[in-house]
């Protein structure tokens, strides 16, 4: 569904007096925690790219294109648009079929935009997810720890693909910072731009 007409729908369940929780409030397990989510360790090579696509999930989601971006080591493929994470994922397997990028390891990360709520429309993982991925052959996914939630989590940890939760915002290595300038092509110094307007909206 439309983010915005998930909030408005939640705003004028609000206003007729009924408290509006999100699922973590009765399922708190379903938030995503950092560190291994499911499947093989990630490998040391993939983490500084894994949390640059995690930033780029952030900043995508800043100007609010969507949650979600599909990266490999040196750039970013891919972004999520208003079709959403299964229609972005059909695109990197339509490239895939191409021989575009056929060797390279892909990641798709998924984070929370800076500005939007916590309660309704959080970025999420699940047993679809997972099949999707696979076909499309991303074999790394990282989400956004204590931000996304893990649907079905008993066939997520039975999944081949790699799973971690990560919290990038406060603590990203210069590797990273260095490694998402190059992907998208822009000067370092206009990267760090973006880092700092990241963490003032982080919660």
């Amino acid at each position: 569904q439309d983010p915005a007409r998930l909030q408005d729908e939640a705003q004028a369940l609000a206003m007729t007096g009924a408290k509006v929780v999100g699922a973590e409030t009765i399922v708190p397990a379903i938030l995503a925690a950092a560190g291994h989510i499911a499947g093989p360790d990630l490998p040391a090579v993939l983490r500084a790219p894994a949390i640059a696509a995690l930033r780029a999930a952030r900043i995508i989601g800043g100007l609010d294109i969507g949650q979600a971006v599909v990266a490999a080591p040196g750039r970013i493929i891919a972004a999520e648009d208003i079709a959403g994470t299964d229609a972005l994922m059909a695109r990197i397997a339509g490239y895939r079929a191409g021989g575009l990028d056929a060797d390279l390891p892909l990641i798709l990360a998924k984070a929370l935009k800076p500005q939007q709520g916590r309660v309704v429309d959080r970025p999420a993982i699940g047993p679809d997810t997972l099949r999707n991925a696979a076909a499309a052959g991303i074999g790394t996914i990282v989400v956004e720890a204590g931000g996304a939630v893990v649907i079905d989590r008993a066939a997520v940890e039975r999944a081949g693909e790699k799973i971690i939760g990560a919290r990038e915002f406060d603590d990203v290595r210069i590797a990273a910072r260095r490694y998402l300038a190059r992907a998208f092509q822009i000067p370092l110094a206009l990267e760090r731009l973006h880092h700092g307007a990241i963490k003032e909206t982080h919660l």
